[in-house]
């Protein structure tokens, strides 16, 4: 069971206060998250909430009650404003890319990867594709940053691999995908991200741009 709640919340940026909807609680029913580690319901279904938006001033943030440092810098630029209303793409996604502006212009590549990845999510759902494949992509460059700088998108093991090639592979980079498949295998990770990637490599092979679980590698014979 899902559990939300509607608090009034100030924005850290303009001091306005505005009705924000907190997730109580969620759980996943004991179902498998996407490669990518998107969740499974009932968790999934409150992405809506995983990002607030302040309806005085734009701010964005999981917590606009939080404050991002020099987030003021972002959120009053042209290009902030547009993209918070850009028609083109879904409401959701909008802000999640926001959020990502922000985290980019303090060089905070993890966050801002996080949530390049959630305005994918929020496209996918939208049926819009191509912009799935735009933020994708965009997600990938900040995880290149991180690599080049020797931090780590996601400290556990093999999980950051499987997600750089799962990226590359939605976006429609399967040559990439294939090589990134490769490397991430003579690394000698444990057997359920070895069978992972190796699933990930099937796909590859039929050139599948779709979101697949890991309940299907579990099922697999």
């Amino acid at each position: 069971m899902t559990t939300i709640l509607r608090k009034d919340k100030r924005c850290a940026l303009c001091n306005q206060a505005s009705k924000q909807v907190v997730i109580g609680s969620t759980n996943t029913m004991g179902q498998y998250p996407d490669l990518d580690t998107r969740p499974p319901e009932m968790m999934r279904s409150t992405m809506q909430w995983w990002v607030e938006s302040c309806p005085t001033c734009g701010y964005c943030n999981f917590d606009i009650s939080q404050m991002i440092k020099k987030a003021n810098d972002v959120v009053k630029t042209e290009q902030y404003q547009k993209q918070l209303i850009d028609k083109k793409y879904p409401t959701l996604a909008n802000a999640f890319l926001c959020q990502t502006m922000i985290h980019e212009n303090n060089n905070e590549y993890r966050e801002a990867g996080w949530a390049c990845i959630h305005a994918a999510w929020a496209c996918d759902d939208a049926g819009f594709k191509a912009l799935s494949r735009e933020c994708r992509i965009r997600a990938l460059s900040f995880i290149e940053k991180m690599k080049e700088l020797d931090q780590k998108f996601v400290s556990q093991p093999g999980v950051e691999d499987v997600i750089r090639v799962d990226l590359l592979r939605r976006s429609g980079q399967f040559e990439s995908a294939l090589n990134a498949c490769r490397e991430a295998l003579k690394k000698g990770f444990d057997d359920t991200v070895s069978g992972i990637l190796r699933f990930e490599m099937d796909l590859i092979g039929k050139q599948d741009l779709l979101g697949h679980t890991l309940s299907e590698i579990k099922s697999a014979p």
